[in-house]
């Protein structure tokens, strides 16, 4: 969230919680990313406070004043917020927008567009759209190429996208072709031979396939894939460099198994967090909860090593989070029970406690700046 400033309410509505009377005090942009050369702060942000489902802008904001630079209206877009990316050389901003429209017989269509601005003005310099049949690519008869998520980053190339499972290749002329990262591949034999215990018959074809593998985190242009086995008893780690299609890391093999993993924004090290599955009864009814532990193993990505372990009990609880690792130190940041913390990545350091003028929530995102 940002803090609220005298004179804005009408360019950004304090946010509206659904259900709610009055509004939080707060702004809650979606999507953000941070010029760190020209220090503005691009974020989505919904137009009116009733309404945060349909219809957005994009402000920049100048730092650290807080100024606006530029804003955008954008049309009206169903089903949440776009995605936006901004090129490595900081002169160009992606706007993905879709949109789903139905038509006769039962069938409808995505239409897919994305928008490139100018960063510093936000003026618009071409638009990409793509058209398929949502059918055919819910079931993966056909891609999506003019698309990516919010969890999407360029790779230094400025040409490249990636994008989860995905490798986007984008020709401003030309358009965008995306393919699937092979995981399994770049793997030697004697891998993937450790990785046999985790196949499984799938109920489609009848071959053999490996159901729980996939990538959990991706940071400059390498991805941290998890496998787990049926039993979750059984974890194996590594690292896939996506511009050179290798592996970068041995095979790593961690327990506990519940935990939620992380990758350094350099790509240099693992975080593990310890989680169990607690039950708690809201509203009720009876649910399972990931509950954080405070316990957190860091592993080297290059040797596989363990490095550091250590536990935090200021950092267990329900709606204790991550909200971000430092790019230049081993430092992270992580909200529990209202409040913020920086926790140092090492072993026998005592973590800070942040003061802060806003509560530490689930909303509660971390942004790196150049300060």
């Amino acid at each position: 969230m940002l803090p609220r400033i005298t004179g804005l309410a009408e360019l950004m509505p304090a946010y509206l919680p659904r259900g709610s009377h009055s509004a939080l005090g707060y702004w809650l942009p979606h999507n953000v990313r941070y010029d760190t050369v020209h220090r503005l702060l691009y974020g989505v942000f919904p137009k009116t406070a009733e309404d945060l489902e349909d219809n957005y802008r994009v402000v920049a904001l100048q730092l650290s004043l807080m100024e606006v630079d530029a804003t955008l209206d954008l049309p009206s877009q169903p089903g949440g917020p776009p995605a936006v990316l901004l090129t490595p050389d900081r002169s160009k901003l992606l706007v993905n927008l879709s949109n789903t429209i139905a038509e006769d017989a039962g069938h409808s269509r995505i239409v897919s567009t994305i928008d490139i601005y100018e960063a510093r003005t936000l003026r618009k310099l071409k638009t990409m759209q793509e058209t398929v049949d949502e059918k055919d690519y819910l079931t993966a008869k056909v891609p999506l190429n003019t698309a990516f998520s919010d969890s999407a980053y360029f790779a230094a190339d400025g040409n490249t996208i990636y994008d989860q499972r995905e490798k986007i290749m984008i020709n401003y002329d030309q358009g965008m072709i995306k393919e699937k990262i092979d995981l399994l591949q770049p793997l030697t034999e004697a891998q993937r031979l450790r990785l046999k215990p985790f196949e499984e018959v799938s109920p489609v074809t009848g071959k053999p396939w490996i159901p729980s593998m996939g990538i959990v985190d991706s940071k400059a242009g390498r991805a941290l894939i998890s496998v787990t086995n049926a039993q979750r008893a059984k974890r194996f780690l590594w690292i896939l460099d996506l511009d050179a299609q290798k592996v970068f890391s041995p095979l790593i093999e961690v327990s506990p198994v519940p935990a939620r993993l992380y990758l350094s924004p350099n790509g240099r090290r693992i975080i593990l967090e310890v989680v169990e599955r607690r039950k708690v009864h809201e509203s009720g009814k009876d649910y399972e909860r990931d509950y954080k532990t405070g316990k957190f193993t860091i592993y080297d990505v290059v040797s596989g090593k363990l490095v550091a372990t250590f536990e935090r009990r200021e950092l267990a609880g329900f709606r204790a989070h991550l909200l971000g690792i430092a790019p230049d130190r081993p430092l992270m940041f992580y909200a529990a029970e209202d409040k913020l913390y920086a926790v140092p990545l090492t072993e026998n350091a005592p973590l800070r406690r942040v003061d802060s003028t806003f509560v530490a929530d689930q909303w509660t995102k971390c942004i790196f700046t150049d300060r």
